[in-house]
C-alpha cells in the first residue's frame, strides 16, 4: 500500500530527511518499498521560497546532489519528481485528513507531547514518529510504554511487529539511537553495574549565537565560543529501551562550536574484569550475525569531519578502545543529523511494508 507523508516542522531533520529521501529514492528506484512511498505535504513557518533555497543549499551537506534537483512555484516544490504542498498551518488545524496524511513525521521539535502527538491522529493522520523524547502532559520525560497508544522503535535494535502499529512512536533523539546501539550488544554478554556517558556534540539552533536570554544560563551563552556542559534528555530515555539498565545510566552533553557530527565517550563499570580484545570480540560478532544494525568499527586516525553524512548509527574507534580490570572505555561517532534521519527513513520504509 503506498504511504502518504506529511513532515510537520521542516528544520535540520525535516530538511535532511527529505534530502535521504531523495537521495535513497533516486539510488533505489527499484525498490518497491520506496516507490510506495511519497511526502505530500510540509507544515512549516517558513516561506515556501526560503525553504526551497535551504533544501537546495545547505551549509552543512552542500549543494543537492546530481542529478537531484528542487523547484518551487508558489506554495509548492517539486522534489524527485513529487509535487509537496508547503503548508502554514497552526496547531491543531492540520489538513491531514483531507490531504489523505496517513504519517506524519513530528519534527518541529516543539510538539513532544503525548497531548500535543495525540492532535495529529484527531486531524486525520493515522500514526505520528515523533524525532525526540516522548514527554508527558507536564513536560516531563514518558516512557512509551506506560501508555496504550505510544510505541519506541530504534530501528537499529529488534523490535515487535506489533510496536510498528502504534498510533505515536517516537524514535528518541540522536544520542539515544547511538547509546542504545552501543549497549545493546554488551547485554546479553556482560554484567553492567554503571555506565557513565558523556555526548559532545555540536551547538543546535536552542543555542544563541552571541550571549543573550535563555531559560538555561549555559546555553544563554555564545555557542561559537565556549565548550557548554547541559543535559540532555537522550541519555536519560535510553534506559526505557534498556530496563536491563535502569538507574544505572548517567551523563551528560558538552556542546561544542562545530555544527554537525557528534561522538559518545562511555565508562563502563563491569562486575567482572575483561580484556580489550574480547569486548572487540562482542562487537565484531554483533556486527557479523546482525544482532545490531548500522553499528561500525574504525581503525583508522580520523576526526569528526570525517564522518560527516555517515549514515551508521554508531562508528566505535577501535583504537580509543580501552580496558583495564572491571573498567571499560570507549568512543563512537555518529552524524547527528544524517544517521538519524536515515534511521526515521529506513522506520518508514518499515511501516509502509507492513500495511
Amino acid at each position: 500500500m503506498s504511504c502518504k507523508i506529511a513532515i510537520n516542522g521542516c528544520g535540520r531533520v525535516g530538511q535532511a530527511l527529505l534530502r535521504a529521501y531523495c537521495e535513497r529514492k533516486q539510488s533505489a528506484i527499484t525498490d518497491s518499498a520506496m516507490n510506495q512511498i511519497s511526502i505530500a505535504a510540509i507544515n512549516e513557518k517558513m516561506p515556501a521560497d526560503l525553504l526551497h533555497h535551504l533544501i537546495s543549499f545547505d551549509s552543512t551537506y552542500g549543494a543537492l546532489p546530481s542529478p537531484i534537483e528542487c523547484a518551487q512555484r508558489d506554495s509548492m516544490l517539486y522534489f524527485a519528481d513529487q509535487s509537496i504542498e508547503v503548508l502554514n498551518s497552526e496547531n491543531s488545524e492540520w489538513p491531514w485528513r483531507d490531504l489523505g496524511i496517513d504519517l506524519v513525521i513530528e519534527s518541529s521539535g516543539q510538539l513532544k507531547k503525548i497531548t500535543d502527538l495525540r492532535e495529529h491522529i484527531y486531524a486525520g493522520a493515522k500514526q505520528v514518529i515523533l524525532t525526540a523524547p516522548l514527554l508527558d502532559s507536564q513536560g516531563r520525560l514518558l516512557n512509551p510504554s506506560c501508555t496504550p497508544d505510544a510505541g519506541q522503535i530504534i530501528p537499529t535494535l529488534p523490535w515487535p511487529q506489533e510496536t510498528l502499529r502504534s498510533p505515536i512512536l517516537t524514535t528518541h533523539s540522536c544520542t539515544t539511537q547511538a547509546l542504545v546501539t552501543l549497549l545493546y550488544p554488551l547485554i546479553g554478554e556482560l554484567s553492567i553495574d554503571n555506565v557513565f556517558a558523556t555526548e559532545i556534540h555540536g551547538y543546535t539552533s536552542d543555542q544563541n549565537l552571541l550571549d543573550g536570554n535563555h531559560d538555561d544560563w549555559r546555553r544563554a551563552r555564545s555557542a561559537t565560543q565556549s565548550i557548554i556542559p547541559t543535559p540532555t534528555q537522550g541519555i536519560e530515555s535510553a534506559s526505557f529501551i534498556l530496563p536491563e539498565l535502569e538507574n544505572k545510566i548517567q551523563g551528560y552533553s558538552l556542546r561544542v562550536p562545530t555544527p554537525n557530527v557528534a561522538c559518545l565517550e562511555l565508562t563502563l563499570l563491569l562486575q567482572d574484569s575483561i580484556s580489550k580484545n574480547s569486548l572487540l570480540g562482542i562487537y565484531q560478532a554483533a556486527i557479523e550475525t546482525k544482532q545490531v544494525k548500522h553499528l561500525h568499527l574504525n581503525s583508522q586516525p580520523l576526526v569528526s569531519k570525517d564522518f560527516m553524512k555517515h549514515p551508521g548509527s554508531a562508528i566505535i574507534d577501535t583504537t580509543f578502545l580501552q580496558a583495564q580490570g572491571r573498567q571499560v572505555k570507549l568512543l563512537a561517532w555518529y552524524d547527528n543529523e544524517w544517521g538519524y534521519t536515515c534511521r526515521v527513513l529506513d522506520l518508514i520504509t518499515e511501516i509502509a511494508n507492513s500495511a
